[in-house]
C-alpha cells in the first residue's frame, strides 16, 4: 500500500518534482525481531531520507536511540498509545496514524454497551505486549465508566505462530459463558477460539481488533454463520468500502497491479499521508536533508487523508490532538474484503472524555 501510494504520487510529479521511491534493496525483513530490526536498519541508514515503515512497537523502541542521533522519521506500524507523546517517540520522529488501541477499546465497550445494555459480563483474550495490552488498558476504563466490573477471566494468548494454542480460551469461555469476548489476537486465533466455542454449542459477541480480521475467513463456510452473527471487528480507518477521495485512489492503484481488497493495504497507503506532507514542508522551507524534515515536523499541524481518517494534528498536547474517532465493521461476505459498517466512523463517550495524559500502557 506504501509503494503504490508513491507509484501514484510519483506519476502525478512526484513532490517538488522528486520521486519518492520505497525499494527493495533499502526494505529489510527483521523477523519481528528487536535486534534485528537495528541491525537492518543499520544498513540501509545510509541510503534514506525516511523510514516508511518501522513494523512492531519493541522493535522501533529498541531503535529508536539511533533514529533520535540519525535524525530518522519513522512511520510505525503499531498503535501503541505511547506514540502519541514525546519522550515515548523521539521527540515527534514517530509519526502514527489513526486511534490507538487504548482509545479505540473504549469506543469498543461503549459500543457493546450501545448493543447489550451495561448489564452484561466480558471475557478479555490478547496477545502479549503493547497490542494486547494497551487495548485491555482501554477496557478497564469503558468497564469502570459503565461499572461492568472485572471480566469472567483475561488471558494471555500465546500465537499460534509461537507454539501457542487456544485451548485454554475457549474452554475459559465455554466455562464462565460472558456475553462478550473481547480478542487481540491475529485472524487464526479468532477463527480457532470462535470455531471451537460455537462448535461446542457456546455463544457469545465476539469484538475483535482490526488485526483480526482477514477477508480469507469468509471461505471457512463452517466459520461462517458464527462470524455473521457474532463477530464485530472494530479498527481506526473504513475498510474497503469506504467513501472517500482516499480510498477511491487506493482502490484504483489496486486494481493496477491485482490486488484483492485488503485493508492493509489502505493502512500502508493511509500512513503515507503524514510523511508526504512532511517531504512538502521541508521541500517548501527549501532543506530536504534529514535535519530539515525534523525541523519541518512543527508544521504538521493539519494532515489531510484525502477523506480516508478525520485530519490530524502531530503537533501539540496528545489530549487535544490524538485521534479519537474508530469504526466498527461487520461481516459482509458478498462485499470487498468481507465487510461493512455497522456504525461508520464515531467518537464514543468514554473516549470522548478521556484524560489522555499519558500512555495507557507501557510494554
Amino acid at each position: 500500500g506504501a509503494q503504490e501510494f508513491w507509484n501514484t504520487v510519483n506519476a502525478n510529479g512526484g513532490v517538488a518534482g522528486f520521486d519518492v521511491a520505497i525499494t527493495s534493496d533499502n526494505t529489510v525483513d527483521a523477523h519481528y525481531n528487536p535486534s534485528e530490526h537495528v541491525e537492518g536498519y543499520l544498513e540501509i541508514e545510509p541510503n534514506i531520507l525516511m523510514l516508511a515503515q518501522s513494523l512492531g512497537t519493541p522493535q522501533t523502541q529498541a531503535a529508536l536511540p539511533q533514529y533520535i542521533e540519525d535524525n530518522m522519521v519513522a512511520v510505525p506500524a503499531t498503535w501503541w498509545s505511547g506514540w502519541a507523546f514525546p519522550e515515548n517517540d523521539g521527540g515527534g520522529l514517530v509519526l502514527e496514524t489513526g486511534v490507538n488501541y487504548c482509545l479505540e477499546a473504549m469506543n469498543d465497550v461503549d459500543f457493546v454497551v450501545g448493543q447489550l445494555g451495561a448489564e452484561i459480563s466480558y471475557a478479555v483474550v490478547g496477545f502479549p505486549g503493547d497490542y494486547g495490552g494497551d487495548y485491555a488498558a482501554g477496557l478497564a476504563v469503558g468497564a469502570e465508566a459503565y461499572g461492568l466490573g472485572d471480566p469472567t477471566f483475561q488471558l494471555t494468548q500465546v500465537p499460534l505462530s509461537a507454539g501457542g494454542d487456544v485451548s485454554e480460551a475457549v474452554s475459559q469461555i465455554l466455562a464462565t459463558s460472558p456475553n462478550v469476548v473481547f480478542i487481540t489476537t491475529g485472524p487464526l486465533e479468532l477463527a480457532q477460539t470462535m470455531g471451537g466455542v460455537f462448535g461446542a454449542g457456546g455463544q457469545a459477541m465476539f469484538v475483535g481488533t482490526h488485526p483480526t480480521w482477514n477477508p480469507g475467513l469468509v471461505q471457512q463456510e463452517a466459520l461462517l454463520p458464527a462470524l455473521e452473527a457474532a463477530y464485530f471487528q472494530s479498527g481506526f480507518m473504513p475498510g474497503w468500502f469506504g467513501e472517500s477521495a482516499g480510498h477511491d485512489a487506493a482502490r484504483a492503484a489496486a486494481d493496477s497491479i491485482g490486488q484483492d481488497p485488503n485493508e492493509w493495504f489502505l493502512n500502508g497507503w493511509a500512513s503515507q499521508y503524514p510523511v508526504k506532507a512532511l517531504i512538502e514542508a521541508a521541500a517548501g522551507n527549501g532543506d530536504l536533508t534529514r535535519a530539515g524534515v525534523v525541523a519541518s515536523l512543527e508544521q504538521l499541524t493539519d494532515v489531510s487523508f484525502d477523506g480516508m481518517l478525520p485530519n490530524q494534528s502531530y503537533v501539540g498536547d496528545p489530549n487535544d490532538s490524538a485521534p479519537r474517532q474508530s469504526i466498527i465493521n461487520q461481516v459482509d461476505a458478498a462485499g470487498p474484503g468481507g465487510t461493512k459498517t455497522a456504525t461508520g466512523m464515531f467518537v464514543g463517550p468514554t473516549a470522548e472524555g478521556h484524560d489522555f495524559s499519558a500512555p495507557c500502557f507501557v510494554p
